[in-house]
């Protein structure tokens, strides 16, 4: 068996046993599997779902800043004792999985049971990188549950309007300035795990009225602010991506369909994400349960919403379409008008103003 193919074998099986892992009962205990007798690497999953790497040992010591903030040295209570180990933290995120897995199989391969430092030094760049893919993938899944969110939203709240939202509103499967051009008016869906409207934005069109897909001329802008939460594998309640396009691809003819599902793959831009042509053979990742957190829906033509405007940035020696940035936008900017609060709410102002 050559490297490459012990390697495949390595990872294949941890991501079983990862992906089969349930969260510890409590939160200051871990129920820990480890990846061989010597129970030097071991794994467990958190009660909130995130899966946590211990390695045992003396305390690691990343020459990577990206590293040091994901993994802390102390004694664990695992499996009715103590450990002195080295805790390194996955988001809590379904895309993590996979990724625990690779990690895992990196660092067994590299020695990390006959020599835990050295192991560690030698994955170190694979581990930084796997961690950043892994953020990048994570982003477009979390990405794509705040749009199909909308959609079945959308389809839900004005059933005679589904296959047209399906399959000519909804925009955000490609490049595009809008992900969703509800007649004139612009909505852009910004998803995130954190407990705060704070989102990236590419650039000035994004939130400025003017800049629709159709070139119809648009009248209003908003941004929807989903907050999302994971809820632990095989949780019973939330939602499911499966769950929602099933409901979704109920709207559509057979050809429909497959042109929808092909749009979901192509997703963020990747032909290898998402769900291929079949919601059946889905990754994992992509059925892990969720709720929403929060939902916001902000009025971006509002003056009091402060954000970069081409005007003002004409004026300063910058290329205004190069600046991208990160907002956090306030729980509130105008009373209850703006934003709109819950899910339903939003989806009814826009179909109202938007005259569908």
């Amino acid at each position: 068996m050559t490297n490459r193919d012990s390697r495949s074998a390595i990872y294949e099986e941890l991501r079983q046993r990862i992906t089969e892992t349930v969260p510890s009962s409590r939160e200051d205990v871990r129920d820990v599997t480890w990846t061989s007798d010597r129970q030097v690497l071991g794994f467990a999953r958190s009660p909130a779902g995130g899966i946590e790497l211990f390695i045992v040992g003396v305390p690691l010591e990343p020459a990577k800043p990206s590293l040091a903030r994901h993994i802390e040295h102390d004694d664990w209570a695992a499996n009715g004792t103590t450990i002195g180990a080295n805790r390194l933290q996955l988001p809590n995120e379904p895309y993590f999985d996979p990724v625990a897995a690779f990690i895992c199989a990196e660092l067994r391969l590299n020695g990390i049971d006959e020599h835990p430092a050295t192991a560690f030094r030698r994955s170190e760049e694979l581990i930084e990188l796997a961690l950043s893919r892994g953020s990048v993938d994570s982003a477009a899944l979390v990405g794509l549950c705040g749009e199909m969110l909308f959609l079945q939203a959308l389809a839900r709240a004005k059933p005679a309007f589904a296959a047209k939202a399906i399959m000519h509103v909804w925009k955000g499967y490609r490049p595009s300035s809008r992900d969703f051009q509800v007649g004139p008016v612009g909505v852009e869906v910004k998803t995130t795990t954190r407990t705060v409207s704070e989102h990236h934005i590419q650039g000035p069109y994004q939130t400025e009225l003017g800049v629709p897909v159709d070139g119809e001329p648009e009248t209003g802008l908003y941004l929807l602010s989903v907050g999302l939460l994971w809820l632990p594998p095989g949780h019973p309640g939330g939602f499911t991506l499966p769950g929602i396009m099933d409901e979704l691809g109920s709207h559509l003819g057979p050809s429909d369909q497959t042109e929808f599902l092909k749009r979901v793959r192509e997703y963020g831009g990747s032909a290898q994400a998402g769900y291929g042509l079949s919601i059946q053979v889905l990754p994992r990742e992509y059925r892990r349960p969720f709720e929403t957190n929060f939902v916001r829906l902000y009025d971006l033509t509002d003056g009091r919403i402060r954000l970069p405007r081409s005007d003002t940035l004409n004026e300063m020696d910058l290329v205004p379409d190069s600046l991208s940035y990160r907002t956090r936008l306030p729980i509130q900017v105008n009373g209850t008008l703006n934003p709109v609060v819950g899910l339903a709410a939003s989806v009814s102002r826009v179909l109202h103003d938007s005259g569908v």
